[in-house]
């Protein structure tokens, strides 16, 4: 039980991080533009 509760945070994470580096390149790619 415990196992799974890390594995879902991580995978949680790991989706926000994904987010945050689209959002980065967004942002980057529209100050350039």
């Amino acid at each position: 039980m415990i196992n799974e509760d890390i594995k879902t945070k991580k995978q949680k994470t790991k989706k926000q991080k994904n987010k945050n580096i689209h959002y980065i390149t967004y942002i980057f790619v529209t100050n350039i533009a």
